[in-house]
């Protein structure tokens, strides 16, 4: 019984995970509400903390950052309660994005720092290279650009050696962006066809027609560059 009704909680949990993805805030809410009770019925603080981090992500997604960061102090102080490093680097990567999309992006590299070295410490490759994607878009969003670079480019190293097709595409878009922004003009088209390339592996039709037009524009601007 007590079996059914813990894996009851981490189904309503991953329900609204799901939901959540696909925009149903409201409902996404409703099943972490009940998977919340659960985990309150059982006394299962890790379940409650898993929750809490399910919802403290939807509140952001509502551009709800101050009931999101409560939230995520809520969830951290049960991962540091129960010695939970691999949540916890999860959790302080994702209170670093609150406060980079705020604009407070000294703590946001400081939040994004203490979770990569979590990662490191565990040998967590998947959680590292998206600490440092992340990371990488704090500093260059204070126009850290060359720091930035660095750091997708690290980042697209763990992304390719792991596999991960759709995020090393993600990454290249984003790389692709960035030496456009610094002028670098041939290296933003380069970026831009490997993106499309790994983009067409995939066989996603939104992602493969985005990276045609990141390559056709960024071709675009390296002609005009040119004329000028």
């Amino acid at each position: 019984r007590l079996g059914d009704e813990s894996g009851r909680g981490v189904t309503l949990n991953a329900m609204a995970v799901i939901h959540q993805a696909r925009g149903a805030y409201d409902q996404a809410m409703r099943f972490c509400q009940e998977s919340l009770a659960i985990s309150a019925r059982l006394g299962d603080d890790a379940g409650r903390g898993r929750t809490l981090d399910t919802m403290a992500g939807i509140y952001k997604s509502r551009g709800a950052y101050d009931e999101a960061m409560r939230l995520y102090r809520e969830s951290l102080a049960i991962q540091e309660r129960l010695g939970d490093e691999s949540g916890r680097g999860a959790t302080l990567n994702n209170m670093a994005r609150i406060h980079k999309s705020r604009g407070a992006y000294d703590e946001a590299i400081r939040l994004h720092q203490e979770s990569l070295a979590i990662r490191e410490r565990l040998g967590d490759e998947v959680g590292r290279g998206a600490t440092l994607n992340n990371m990488a878009g704090a500093h260059e969003a204070r126009g850290a650009y060359d720091e930035a670079t660095r750091l997708y480019q690290e980042s697209l190293a763990i992304l390719e050696r792991l596999g991960n097709v759709m995020g090393a595409s993600h990454t290249l878009f984003k790389l692709s962006l960035l030496h456009e922004k610094t002028g670098r003009v041939q290296d933003a088209i380069q970026a831009a066809q490997r993106a499309l390339d790994l983009a067409e592996k995939t066989g996603v039709e939104r992602e493969i027609a985005q990276c045609r037009e990141r390559v056709a524009d960024a071709q675009a601007k390296a002609e005009r560059k040119g004329k000028g």
